[in-house]
């Protein structure tokens, strides 16, 4: 059999990866359209405080857009996630050689459905082909590479994505008062003119924050469980025996955390991809000088 490292640029794997690289871009072009309309009606609200002839439109728009984001735009966009995260839990899952956790993950996409997707794929083929940067480990240890990368990369990325929308939506919560101030409104004024139109905006803005700190917080608590487990499987038989179980269900973990939240935007990603490469690089020499410890009669 392959090793992990040539099986990852079969023809098959690789349009599993461009499916899923077309659906998540799809997900991410639905939360743009959420974040752009929440901005403009929170504009709308701003310049409300300068007219006031606006300031009902704002209003009402910004009380609409909450209604219309809490109950139409998340399905659709959570909807199109689960395509997405099924895409890429079943190239995992077949690279992995690992069963298809049909309780979790639900059926598979359809053959045409992963065609059809992969074929409308224009983005760079670097970002497709050795998916995975593996060291040249015997298994399960490949496994538990490629895991250890999903979990630090997605864990440092999605922190770091949080971290920025909350600045954001902190400044976009002291505009107010400070509009207020220039302008002498009222506290009610400030409300009504501000608050509710930029409401839309404050809510995605704290959701999309709160989601992508409790991936993080997850996948930091799994990445520290399975590197110990590494560690103690050197010496320990027992546990190297039941490491492909501990894959399985940090597989199922790192599932549902994609499933949970949509991918960081690609030019947040594509911004520190090599500084993060070299930096969990670290993680893939660290493995390795685990397994030199190993003794050889094991």
């Amino acid at each position: 059999m392959a090793s992990l490292i040539e099986r990852q640029n079969d023809p098959r794997l690789l349009d599993l990866l461009r499916a899923s690289a077309v659906a998540h871009r799809r997900v991410q072009h639905i939360d743009l359209l959420r974040l752009a309309v929440s901005v403009l009606v929170a504009a709308i609200g701003l310049v409300s405080a300068f007219v006031s002839s606006l300031a009902g439109l704002a209003a009402v728009l910004g009380g609409v857009w909450a209604a219309l984001y809490s109950l139409g735009l998340a399905g659709w966009s959570n909807q199109e996630l689960r395509k997405a995260s099924v895409l890429q839990e079943m190239f995992d899952v077949e690279l992995f050689d690992m069963t298809w956790n049909a309780v979790v993950a639900g059926d598979p996409v359809q053959p045409h459905e992963v065609r059809r997707l992969s074929k409308q794929y224009r983005g760079p083929d670097e970002l497709i082909v050795d998916y995975y940067e593996v060291p040249d480990v015997p298994s399960p240890y490949d496994v538990v590479a490629c895991q250890q990368q999903s979990l630090a990369w997605g864990a440092r990325l999605r922190r770091r994505y949080a971290h920025a929308v909350l600045t954001g939506a902190a400044a976009l919560a002291v505009v107010g008062p400070i509009v207020a101030v220039v302008n002498s409104l009222t506290l009610v004024a400030m409300v009504t003119r501000w608050y509710v139109p930029a409401l839309g905006v404050l809510l995605l803005s704290i959701d999309t924050w709160r989601a992508h700190r409790a991936v993080a917080e997850d996948r930091e608590r799994v990445l520290k469980l399975l590197s110990e487990s590494v560690r103690r499987s050197v010496r320990d038989r027992e546990v190297e025996a039941v490491l492909p179980q501990l894959t399985r269900e940090v597989q199922t973990l790192l599932f549902l955390t994609r499933v949970r939240v949509p991918r960081v935007p690609n030019l947040f990603f594509l911004r520190h991809r090599e500084s993060d490469r070299e930096d969990f690089g670290s993680i893939m020499r660290e493995l390795e000088a685990v397994l030199r410890q190993k003794p050889a009669s094991s």
